[in-house]
């Protein structure tokens, strides 16, 4: 509650908007505080518990949307996305992902915006098997061209940055000063210096 009041002032602070913050519980949590009170500060909120909606069934009702080829409400779409938390007789992982191969098959502008938010919501939740389940469900999406893109800039930099350190290696045998090496390689120079510390072990 202090941190999420935090968010709130800071909103207020730096928009001066008026701020009603909902707290949305997954379906492991069945109670909490709605208001903090510190002295002459009180902050409510609303929250919401998606213990009180039955994920299998709205599964089952969107799934039921898409196979007549009905367009999903803006209201579907946030229930998709937050359908792994819902109350369910699966488990948290697996409806991550039927939701996500839920989300594949609207095949619609907002289809990378729902898997998106899928991963983002069980992240911490997913095993390591289901990630790589989850990975399977992307392929051929907007999501999977992006970390494919991602993987690719990261491949590009990492390449960069060990030749400035093999180029930082080799001048340093040659006996040139670290600060001049961490100049020509714009390296920092501790990283120069601790090259030089592994150099002379």
């Amino acid at each position: 509650m202090r941190r999420v009041a935090y968010y709130g002032a800071r909103i207020v602070e730096r928009h001066n908007r008026d701020v009603n913050t909902a707290v949305i519980y997954s379906g492991r949590i069945e109670t909490a505080p709605e208001l903090l009170q510190k002295g002459s500060l009180s902050y409510r909120v609303t929250n919401v518990y998606l213990k009180s909606m039955d994920g299998d069934e709205e599964y089952n009702r969107i799934k039921t949307l898409l196979e007549l080829e009905q367009e999903l409400e803006e209201v579907d779409i946030l229930k998709l996305i937050f359908l792994p938390l819902m109350r369910s007789q699966q488990p948290e992982a697996e409806m991550a992902i039927k939701a996500a191969e839920l989300a594949k098959a609207t095949n619609n502008r907002s289809t990378s915006f729902v898997i998106g938010a899928i991963i983002a919501i069980t992240d911490k939740i997913l095993p390591t098997e289901y990630k790589k389940r989850l990975l399977e469900v992307l392929r051929m999406t907007q999501i999977e061209e992006w970390l494919r893109e991602e993987g690719k800039l990261e491949g590009k930099l990492e390449g960069k940055l060990e030749g400035k350190l093999e180029a930082a290696r080799n001048a340093l045998i040659e006996g040139i000063e670290p600060t001049i090496v961490a100049r020509i390689t714009a390296l920092p120079l501790e990283t120069i210096q601790r090259i030089k510390a592994d150099l002379a072990n």
